[in-house]
């Protein structure tokens, strides 16, 4: 009896740590600053950067600084996520995951964006290739590299694209002359498969080399292999 009285105090004692401290946390207030750039310049942008709580209910509303790109958010609670929307007519709408730690004192937390421009004719480049060399299917956990440019896409369902694949070297162009075209066709169907509609992409396989991003002219580093580049272009906003 004394044992099942103690162990009932201890379960009393446990929850009550608990609750205060999930109580603590939840008042305790935290920031999240960090600076918006162009992806493709590396510029600072102005836009308007929302943040929403776990219910899409708005929390905040900030403009990034034109001169600098830096932003400023307060009124987050500790341990809870946020999801915060980046939004401007120049560029695309973006959403990223902010998750804000367990604490119990005031914290500030440092959060970088870059976002992609909206232009048409604009070229986004792919920053991993999702192909391996001389390959023409997607390579396996390229999905992961994929996420970002995905979740753009989705999010800007106005966006018609282009795919564009570029060949590995001048050799490939001769040897295996629709590869790009297969390549391009493989990542047509990753987008269509994850939701994005068909009516929105077209697809290009060049047989010519990526006049931008050309093969290096000297050897490459030890286990590095340089493979053509993908680009999203933008062609109707």
């Amino acid at each position: 009896m004394k044992y099942m009285i103690k162990s009932a105090l201890f379960i009393v004692m446990l929850l009550a740590f608990v609750t205060s401290s999930f109580a603590q946390f939840s008042s305790t207030v935290v920031a999240v600053r960090g600076v918006i750039m162009n992806e493709l310049t590396g510029e600072p942008v102005k836009l308007k950067v929302q943040l929403m709580d776990e219910t899409g209910k708005t929390v905040n509303r900030a403009f990034s600084n034109s001169l600098t790109g830096e932003y400023y958010m307060t009124g987050l609670r500790a341990g809870l996520t946020y999801k915060c929307r980046l939004v401007s007519d120049e560029f695309l709408v973006e959403e990223f995951v902010i998750h804000t730690p367990n604490t119990d004192k005031y914290l500030e937390i440092s959060r970088d964006f870059m976002v992609k421009p909206l232009i048409a004719g604009k070229k986004i480049p792919l920053k991993v290739a999702p192909f391996e060399l001389r390959k023409s299917k997607i390579k396996f956990g390229a999905s992961e590299a994929l996420e970002d440019i995905t979740n753009a896409l989705k999010l800007n369902e106005q966006v018609k694209f282009e795919i564009i694949c570029y060949p590995d070297s001048e050799t490939q162009v001769k040897s295996d002359p629709e590869i790009t075209t297969q390549r391009a066709n493989a990542l047509r169907d990753y987008f269509v498969a994850v939701g994005i509609s068909p009516d929105r992409i077209s697809v290009e396989g060049s047989k010519q080399l990526d006049p931008d991003n050309p093969p290096p002219t000297q050897k490459a580093a030890k286990g590095k292999r340089y493979i053509g580049t993908t680009y999203v272009v933008i062609k109707e906003v």
